[in-house]
């Protein structure tokens, strides 16, 4: 079973760090929804959502992962930086 502990403690940490690079990402994207705001730009951007799906795909099939798999949890991600987009669009400036 000591195998097995190991093994968890390795998930454990992988999973903080795929948290640690998720906040990151979020980070800069509010960045980009404060540059969109600013020169009034639209939360969603359709060109770069499909350039994102294909590089997403490519990825997983590079790294043998389910390209349906990845495409759903950044679909879930990009549905989050839009929402968050749009509410900074309608925020006043502090």
């Amino acid at each position: 079973m000591h195998e097995l502990d190991g093994l968890r403690t390795r998930i454990d940490s992988i999973d903080e760090q795929i948290i640690q690079l998720l906040a990151e990402r979020f980070r800069v994207t509010e960045d980009v929804g404060l540059i969109k705001k600013r020169y009034q730009l639209q939360a969603v951007d359709p060109q770069r959502e499909a350039a994102q799906a294909e590089n997403f795909r490519a990825l997983a099939r590079a790294h043998q992962l389910n390209p349906d798999l990845v495409q759903h949890i950044f679909s879930c991600v990009i549905q989050e930086v839009v929402s968050r987009h749009r509410i900074l669009s309608i925020t006043p400036e502090k």
